[in-house]
């Protein structure tokens, strides 16, 4: 494993996958102005992302398992949304899957770059951490944080 800042994996993120930059830019958590996402009141997916990356650097600055991780988690949004019109909402069924097939394909690309070193272990826990963070909201009451 290696030490790199999150704002290193950030400017490596912009510059080597930009076409996720723009499309997580465009991905809305709204239906509309008129009918904003509760939960997501940043707007945009990669609004949020950067949000969850800021907290992931608060807690560990160098820590890659949790700054690939939060900077990856929701990159499925970009293929998943979908409208609900009867509700005026938006869902985004399955992204967290899409978002762990995704994020195989970068953190290889990431890993070639140079930039750092990751075994087996380490995308293990990047991968796990993605594909299984909506399931914390099945198993755990958050209604009190």
């Amino acid at each position: 494993m290696s030490d790199i800042s999150a704002s290193e994996l950030l400017a490596w993120f912009q510059s080597e996958c930009g076409s996720y930059w723009t499309q997580m830019r465009n991905c809305l958590h709204y239906y509309s102005p008129n009918h904003p996402n509760p939960y997501h009141l940043e707007n945009d997916c990669l609004s949020h992302t950067l949000m969850v990356l800021k907290n992931a650097e608060n807690w560990n600055n160098q820590d890659i398992i949790g700054n690939c991780a939060a900077l990856f988690h929701d990159l499925g949004k970009i293929y998943t949304r979908e409208e609900r019109h009867e509700t005026n909402r938006v869902a985004f069924i399955n992204h967290e899957q899409l978002s762990y097939f995704h994020s195989i394909a970068i953190l290889n690309k990431l890993e070639k770059s140079g930039l750092v070193q990751l075994n087996n272990f380490d995308k293990q826990d990047i991968l796990s951490v993605i594909s299984l963070h909506g399931t914390m909201y099945d198993v755990v009451d958050v209604t009190g944080i």
